[in-house]
């Protein structure tokens, strides 16, 4: 997958084709796909798996309303790829007794900063679900 980004990457700027953001779906959340995006200097959306970290975080932010953009990584030791990872609530969603909280969340790994993520906080899931145009 790292391959097939970095490949894309490159092609585009070849033809001399803009790249604003890289959106991509959380199959491509793992350290080898963001350690290169990192490196490349694009700006970067990618939906986070729901790992063990990802719903501590998200429940985390459930609970005190804090951190809806923090710190995260992936990985252990030299390999670990640190990133920010945002916290979306679906809006039109709401709880329903005996669902899960987490259903009414989704995380993003992005390389915003903490100020530039919070700016356009209510534009990234518009941005993700544009993916395709």
């Amino acid at each position: 997958m790292a391959k097939t980004v970095s490949d894309l990457l490159a092609e585009a700027k070849s033809l001399n084709l803009h790249v604003g953001l890289v959106l991509l779906e959380e199959g491509f959340c793992w350290r080898e796909v963001i350690a290169p995006l990192k490196a490349s200097g694009y700006k970067f959306l990618v939906a986070a798996k729901r790992g063990k970290e990802v719903k501590k975080a998200i429940l985390n932010y459930f609970k005190t309303g804090k951190g809806e953009v923090r710190h995260f990584g992936k990985g252990k030791g030299e390999g670990r790829v640190a990133f920010n990872l945002a916290i979306h609530r679906f809006k039109k969603q709401r709880r329903k007794r005996g669902h899960n909280i987490l259903e009414l969340y989704v995380a993003f790994a992005i390389n915003l900063g903490f100020g530039e993520a919070l700016r356009v906080w209510a534009r990234l899931p518009e941005y993700y679900r544009r993916r395709w145009a």
